[in-house]
């Protein structure tokens, strides 16, 4: 078995639950299906006991037979104890394992081409050039390769040259493979004799990262493993020695203490501060960073709302989307592991063609999430985020009112059944009917209960929407009618008109000055105006925006801002009255030079921030409202900039729902963003928010 086999039967069994999909494994190691499967054959083969595999291929899968769970364990087992003979080493680690083989050998020790020739099942000419090799990478980390026909093999090495080999080694292997476990690795330790191993220190650095909010770029994290398990596995200093107990440290230092922790280690203060040094004298300067809940869910939201866009629906208002991703994303222990694998072939119910179509719409936005984290997000990360999004839109799908469709030609009936019969076959929609483009276009038929229009030649008609398709539906037909669709059926029906009718009756009635009636309706006219009053009270007492909005931090521009200078002023109120420090403030533009427009949470509105470590003092919100835009780069523009002194996890959650709320009322926010004055801004605010249909009168 082979390194590649190798790392594939690993993770197969780290996956007990999952099948993996040959097309993902052939992705990943650039490899042709015929190649992987000559793979997976001797996988097979090597995973036999009593006749019968471990494992099994299932058309395009490969996956632990069941029992999964045992026989998981069980393959585990096996590769662990495999031996040199049946694991065939590559050029590469059969290098590296003599290399740290010649860095363990004690003064006077020398190492022979047979032994090692022995050793690896290999001849005598192969480990030769090997060990010319060999030399030349030493030689390139400054270790020089001494040999004496009489006697062998031995090197010249500092203990600094030792350990940075060491530590460039372990970072590749953390590096290059593409789940956790390794043959080579167990076999790589066993030769240095280490009792520290690679994959508890790697898991214990990403527990710190989670458990403190921090995080770091992937090749920083690889970086600080790889230099503790070496250095964990160093003699000790006594601790009577090393500078007594370890209290006041930074990140790093804290980071070092609890992974020695973690591997049954005591570290004094002298000693973590030295491995610190020896962490920051490398050249990866791995400052470790604060992992912000806020700007988080700021990154989730704008994410959700660009996909949003292409979808055609209001993503970042599902609060249970959010939160979930929120939650996947953070308590995830890799962004770049395996996880799920998506599956969109081979569907008839629809589940394909939707899978393909959420991911078409996620992938160009990934970089939004991994321009906030440093780091690139796998394909198993990838695939469950758009699975997440796919099970919003289900819930969505099932909760939209059916659309009404009218089906026109242009006169003959037999194309208007064919393609009726097509539309109902392809679409669950209400058919109103079948009409001629005639009809359509000179109003002859009813209109105003029609959604849209599918004709199979054009309408020159501005009274209803029309989509325009072949008589035999084509796929762009159907992407067509089933984007229409998605943006007209949306479960929130959009407010009416207001219906003057009703207001030129009352005003017929006290025209009429019937005192009776009118006595009747004041005073069912003024229960509702109170019971109005005590909704839009409650709202201004609950609303997490309204309440921490003072009308003196509410400003109005009437010309048009760019982002830094919108920043600066819907900012400069909170500044004065000490909610912020002026440091809070430029942290707050920082965060969107580094990560770009994430601010952007929901539809024209904006959310500056920065972390509440960063100088926010108190509890506050400010809000600029810019009637000509606010702009930010590659043409992305709101009309709202809230300015928001860090609030804790509970508020801030509420503070989000209800943005989004803004975003997705668009009569409620023109208005909005058309006040004239703080007042008004406060009382739009509050009608956008309330609920009227909870009243108590309802």
């Amino acid at each position: 078995m082979k390194e590649r086999t190798a790392e594939i039967l690993y993770r197969v069994a780290n996956n007990p639950r999952h099948a993996l999909r040959l097309s993902v494994l052939m992705s990943d190691y650039h490899i042709s299906e015929k190649t992987l499967r000559a793979d997976i054959a001797s996988i097979i083969k090597f995973a036999s006991q009593d006749g019968e595999s471990l494992v099994e291929l299932t058309g395009h899968h490969i996956r632990v037979c069941e029992p999964a769970s045992a026989n998981s364990q069980t393959l585990k087992s096996m590769l662990h104890s495999m031996d040199l003979y049946e694991y065939h080493l590559s050029p590469d680690e059969r290098q590296c394992l003599i290399a740290a083989e010649l860095l363990q050998l004690k003064p006077g020790e020398w190492l022979t081409v047979q032994a090692i020739a022995d050793e690896f099942y290999c001849s005598h000419n192969t480990v030769a050039t090997d060990v010319r090799e060999t030399g030349s990478f030493l030689e390139r980390c400054g270790i020089r390769l001494v040999g004496k026909s009489s006697f062998g093999l031995r090197v010249e090495a500092s203990d600094k040259q030792r350990r940075d080999f060491l530590i460039g080694a372990f970072s590749r292997i953390l590096t290059r493979r593409l789940c956790p476990g390794s043959y080579f690795l167990d076999v790589l330790e066993g030769h240095l004799r280490f009792d520290v191993h690679l994959d508890d220190v790697d898991r214990s650095v990403r527990a710190f990262l989670r458990s403190t909010n921090s995080y770091i770029t992937m090749d920083a994290e690889h970086e600080i493993a790889a230099t503790l398990v070496v250095l964990l596995n160093e003699p000790e200093v006594p601790s009577s020695e090393d500078g007594g107990e370890a209290d006041d440290l930074d990140q790093i230092g804290n980071l070092v203490k609890s992974v020695a922790m973690d591997m049954g280690i005591r570290l004094g203060a002298d000693r973590i501060l030295g491995i610190e040094r020896i962490i920051l004298s490398r050249d990866m300067t791995p400052q470790i960073r604060r992992f912000d809940d806020f700007d988080l869910y700021c990154a989730i939201s704008h994410f959700l709302m660009q996909v949003g866009k292409d979808l055609g629906i209001d993503l970042q208002g599902d609060d249970l989307l959010v939160e979930a991703l929120f939650s996947h994303i953070k308590g995830s222990s890799r962004w770049d592991a395996d996880g799920f694998e998506l599956d969109a072939s081979g569907e008839k119910d629809g589940t394909s063609e939707l899978v393909n179509r959420v991911d078409r719409a996620c992938t160009p936005h990934f970089h939004i999430i991994e321009d906030y984290l440093c780091r690139t997000l796998g394909k198993g990360m990838r695939d469950s985020i758009v699975i997440h999004v796919c099970a919003a839109l289900y819930r969505y799908e099932s909760n939209v009112r059916v659309c009404n469709v009218l089906i026109a030609c242009p006169s003959s009936a037999a194309t208007g059944r064919y393609l009726d019969a097509q539309v109902k076959a392809y679409f669950k929609f209400n058919i109103l009917g079948i009409a001629t483009c005639r009809e359509v276009e000179e109003g002859d038929c009813k209109l105003n209960n029609v959604d849209f229009v599918i004709s199979t030649v054009p309408i020159d008609t501005d009274k209803v929407r029309v989509v325009n398709v072949s008589p035999v539906l084509s796929v762009e037909d159907i992407n067509e009618i089933q984007e229409l669709a998605f943006k007209l059926s949306r479960a929130k029906v959009v407010p009416q008109a207001i219906d003057n009718t009703l207001v030129a009756r009352l005003s017929d009635i006290y025209h009429e000055g019937n005192a009776n009636k009118v006595a009747f309706l004041d005073r069912e006219l003024s229960r509702i105006l109170m019971e109005v009053e005590r909704v839009e009270g409650k709202t201004k007492r609950d609303s997490i925006l309204i309440s921490n909005l003072r009308e003196n931090f509410i400003q109005i521009e009437n010309g048009s801002l760019g982002w830094e200078d919108a920043i600066r002023k819907v900012s400069s109120p909170l500044l004065e009255a000490d909610y912020v420090t002026e440091n809070y403030i430029e942290k707050a533009i920082a965060n969107v030079e580094e990560y770009g427009s994430y601010i952007i949470i929901s539809q024209g509105i904006a959310l500056a921030h920065a972390a509440s470590w960063d100088g926010a003092l108190k509890n506050g919100l400010g809000l600029l409202v810019c009637k000509d835009g606010i702009r930010f780069g590659e043409g992305e523009e709101v009309d709202l900039m809230f300015f928001s002194a860090q609030f804790d996890g509970e508020h801030y959650l509420a503070m989000f729902r209800e943005i989004n709320k803004l975003g997705s009322d668009a009569r409620g926010f023109e208005r909005l963003r058309e006040s004239a004055s703080p007042e008004e801004v406060l009382r739009n605010l509050t009608e956008i928010l309330s609920d009227y249909s909870k009243s108590s009168d309802k």
